[in-house]
């Protein structure tokens, strides 16, 4: 699934249909093809449902979307001899396609030359279990030991550039009370105050948090961006991106503007 193709369950299974169909149309030897086994049909709607509901999550960005779905047949192989991967999230492989989710900033293309082959090597993983005849969970474990090391590293970069951000936007503040801070003219204040509906609007954005993700109009492009920092008086709002870099400062009305056009959304963060 490329970035630009709408995740859903029918293009989930029939892409596992068309992947499962074809290796037994080569294990048949020329006789009648093999089908599917009706015991697996079960299996393969759980599957679609699965992936359905991973792929059409906003919070999960669409450069991982590709090794997401290159384990949508290996985990259909592991279900049929063993259903707990669907209902039990400690399974080895419910775990590796959680942390897969979690790789955006090693999926990213165009990246320096050490994030370029960390993102080799995922595929080199994704792979290796792909390709594998017999899935077993000790491959999932396996698999999934590095790329839990891969997450490690990428949070750890992430914490250091939020707080690069957190100290930057400290220092901003103490120098905008020093000068008096940005003027707003009182046209605008009356304008904001007899507009009921923004008033709202900025009440719920109060109970933003620091963490949460909004999908966001910056430059006229939609973008998935995370809160990073508030200020004390709650009148400026800034934004990182994946990693962690600071991607954008909103005013409270901007904010509440993009919220209550639809142009802003707050994203579940689960």
């Amino acid at each position: 699934l490329m970035a630009g193709d709408k995740p859903g369950g029918k293009f989930v299974r029939q892409d596992i249909q068309t992947q499962l169909l074809d290796k037994l149309a080569k294990v048949s030897n020329g006789n009648q093809p093999k089908m599917i086994p009706a015991r697996s049909t079960q299996a393969l709607e759980v599957a679609e449902n699965l992936f359905d509901s991973m792929l059409a999550d906003k919070l999960v960005a669409s450069n991982v979307r590709p090794w997401l779905q290159q384990l949508s047949v290996p985990l259909f192989k592991m279900a049929i001899r063993d259903d707990s991967v669907f209902y039990d999230r400690s399974h080895a492989a419910r775990q590796l396609l959680d942390r897969i989710s979690q790789l955006e900033l090693y999926g990213e293309e165009g990246s320096d030359k050490g994030m370029h082959a960390i993102r080799n090597r995922v595929n080199t993983l994704l792979g290796e279990i792909a390709s594998a005849v017999d899935v077993t969970p000790e491959l999932f474990g396996k698999v999934l030991k590095e790329v839990n090391m891969l997450i490690r590293l990428q949070n750890k970069a992430y914490d250091e550039n939020i707080q690069d951000v957190a100290t930057a936007c400290e220092t901003e503040e103490m120098q905008r009370k020093t000068v008096g801070g940005a003027s707003v003219s009182a046209i605008s204040l009356e304008a904001a105050s007899k507009d009921q509906e923004l008033q709202e609007w900025k009440k719920k954005i109060k109970r933003l948090k620091i963490g949460d993700w909004l999908l966001l109009d910056v430059k006229s492009t939609p973008q998935r961006l995370r809160l990073a920092w508030i200020a004390k008086n709650y009148d400026r709002y800034v934004f990182v991106n994946v990693k962690g870099l600071k991607e954008a400062t909103i005013t409270r009305d901007e904010l509440a503007q993009q919220l209550r056009s639809g142009t802003g959304v707050v994203l579940d963060d689960g």
